[in-house]
């Protein structure tokens, strides 16, 4: 087995010798045996385990020099360390005198020779216990060597420690005993009682009573510190004109001078992967609530990080916040501004009231107060734009000199002032524009200022309520009727195309039909044409001007065919009252006809007495001419008759003519 020659002062060359206290005059004494010795062993750099022989020299030189005594030990390591008791021969020990320990060790029960640990361990006075009923301790021993001593007398009630002592340890101090130290003593006991002679209060590590006006702490204007392994830990550092500041964590952590009120509460780092990590604070009533190297600049009061990562807020930005994240920043004149989270976001100044929640890379640019960013990522407030608001997503952009810009989220939107984009690549380029697009590949933008416009290649519903239409268009053009209010529009332009626009009712009596259209004044309630021509018009008095009407007249369209008397219908044609009117909506135009409550009392035809359907007019007119046909026929064959018998008749005549000749 291969063992470390070389120990450290990990090691624990800790030596407690439990001695009986003499005489003062008793200095040069032997020390009584046996010795409790401490250590640790490491074994080709790691904790060794197992039985080793300890061989144990004391020297009167750190190199060469006499042997005074050799003893060797068979001790158990476990975990590196162990645990023995030395049976030195005192006589090879004195005080007063300089000593060595030399350590040899190798595995038990080999034959191998020792491996030397160096280099040797000075034997300081440690060891040494006295004992001085007149408390008169510099007499006995040369001052700043007391390191370690046990009282075991039980006729001692109090014991004092002269000036520039160091004590480490007070072992076995008993309840009735009393230890005191003058000036400049430094004392860590393991318990008991510690009476500071220079001091006007007692301080106990198991817990003080503290009475009104006592206190741990500074009387002068110095900072207070609490350190740890020797470092600093806490330091509250003292203000004449204000509250205190408070610095925890790292010792790099610091409150610019002259700073009232601030606390950084911890975090930072002397060397953190390789490098030192600071927060800092250069305002008043700020704070820091840990993490490495976050910042806050002057004229900040009140401002907060509450942790992170390298977040900062700048000069001149009072009561804001970056909650944590890493590398968030708030930038100079963004007062009460702030940043939720996420990393490398940045309110990038002249902007108050800004927000950004989180996400990441997402940034208000300067001159832009009140503007807000929900979260997402890569989403960009431009400048000079003033309660704009993206509520997340990724890569949108209000553009520059655009105030109440609104982008809820989506991918890749864009907006300027006072204008709405959402979805999929929406650009509202114009103001007041409101701009959604579905998720097709491809940019839509608005055309117009002030316009609502949406891609929805699934179709676009509206469903509305029983108190309100679904859809209501408004609007105030001229121009004809390429400047429509609404417009129904099928782009496309090659095969067979789909109307425009469809109107259906879903169900129930369509009393009004599905579709109602009407105008108010003069004109024309509708006009029909194609592209260049109209070739149809309704206006608004009733009257429908076509080239043609093509009513259906389909046989395969009709059924319950039934004979007609045509002579009757023109019977009732020749009785019905026919008289020229005009309608009360067109009082200027003149027409000639019966009334349809005669026409229906007549004929039984049509939906009402209200209405004459023109395939009822025109069959009834036909019919009436198919009876006056027949009436007409028949009184030509009587007339061919008649013809006939007049031919008879002159026949006759002249044949009497002729016999009378």
């Amino acid at each position: 087995m291969t063992l470390m020659k070389k120990t450290t002062p990990s090691q624990t060359i800790l030596v407690q010798l439990l001695v009986l206290l003499f005489a003062s005059n008793m200095i040069a004494a032997p020390i009584p045996e046996p010795v409790t010795y401490q250590g640790r062993l490491d074994d080709n750099g790691s904790p060794a385990n197992g039985l080793f022989e300890l061989r144990v020299g004391v020297h009167d030189t750190n190199v060469g020099g006499a042997i005074l005594d050799l003893l060797t030990n068979n001790v158990t390591v476990s975990n590196g360390l162990f645990t023995t008791v030395l049976q030195l021969n005192s006589a090879s020990i004195t005080a007063g005198s300089l000593r060595w320990l030399e350590l040899g060790v190798r595995t038990n029960g080999s034959v191998s020779a020792f491996t030397t640990l160096s280099p040797r361990q000075q034997l300081t006075y440690t060891p040494y216990a006295l004992r001085a009923t007149t408390a008169d301790f510099a007499r006995d021993l040369p001052q700043g060597l007391i390191t370690d001593y046990n009282i075991a007398d039980d006729s001692i009630t109090a014991v004092k420690i002269e000036a520039n002592q160091v004590v480490k340890s007070v072992n076995s101090l008993r309840d009735n005993v009393t230890l005191t130290a003058g000036s400049g003593i430094t004392i860590t006991p393991l318990g008991n009682t510690l009476t500071i002679a220079d001091s006007n209060a007692d301080w106990k590590l198991t817990g003080n009573s503290a009475s009104p006006g006592q206190f741990l702490g500074t009387i002068n204007n110095q900072p207070l510190e609490l350190r740890v392994n020797n470092q600093r830990g806490l330091r509250i550092e003292s203000n004449t004109n204000g509250a205190p500041n408070v610095i925890a964590g790292s010792p790099v952590n610091f409150v610019l001078a002259g700073v009232v009120g601030s606390t950084i509460a911890g975090g930072g780092a002397l060397n953190y992967e390789g490098a030192p990590y600071t927060n800092s604070v250069s305002s008043d009533l700020a704070v820091i609530g840990g993490g490495l190297n976050n910042g806050i600049g002057s004229e900040s009061r009140g401002s907060t990080i509450g942790g992170g990562l390298a977040n900062n807020i700048a000069t001149n930005s009072s009561a804001s916040t970056i909650a944590g994240g890493d590398i968030n920043i708030i930038g100079t004149n963004s007062a009460f501004s702030t940043i939720g989270g996420g990393k490398q976001n940045g309110i990038d100044g002249d902007s108050i009231y800004a927000t950004i929640a989180g996400g990441y890379n997402n940034h208000i640019r300067p001159g832009s107060p009140f503007s807000k960013i929900g979260g997402g990522a890569s989403n960009q407030i431009g400048t000079n734009s003033p309660r704009s608001v993206i509520g997340g997503g990724h890569v949108n952009f209000i553009t520059p000199n655009a105030p109440y810009a609104t982008i809820p989220g989506g991918y890749s939107n864009a907006a300027t002032n006072h204008a709405f984009a959402a979805g999929y690549r929406a650009n509202a380029n114009h103001s007041g524009s409101f701009v959604w697009a579905d998720s097709t590949e491809a940019d839509f933008a608005s055309t117009v200022s002030n316009q609502f416009r949406v891609r929805a290649n699934g179709g676009m519903q509206v469903v509305g309520s029983t108190a309100q239409p679904a859809l209501h268009f408004t609007g105030a053009r001229i121009g004809g009727l390429s400047t429509p209010v609404g417009l129904a529009e099928n782009t496309q332009i090659t095969g067979q195309s789909a109307p425009a626009l469809r109107v259906s009712n879903a169900g129930g009596n369509a009393i009004d039909g599905a579709l109602s259209v009407s105008a108010n004044g003069t004109g024309f309630i509708a006009t029909f044409g194609n592209a260049s021509t109209i070739v149809s018009r309704l206006a608004t008095n009733g009257t429908w001007t076509a080239l043609a009407f093509n009513p259906t007249s389909d046989r395969n369209a009709k059924e319950h065919f039934q004979p007609i008397d045509a002579r009757e219908i023109l019977e009732k044609v020749s009785a019905m009252e026919l008289t020229r009117w005009n309608y009360k909506a067109a009082p200027g135009v003149e027409h000639i006809g019966p009334m349809a409550q005669d026409f229906q009392a007549a004929f039984g035809l049509g939906t009402d007495d209200k209405h004459i359907a023109t395939v009822d007019a025109d069959g009834v007119a036909l019919a009436a001419i198919q009876g006056l046909n027949q009436k007409v026929e028949r009184k030509n064959a009587e007339i061919d008759e008649l013809k006939r018998e007049v031919e008879i008749l002159k026949q006759t005549v002249a044949e009497l003519v002729r016999s009378k000749e």
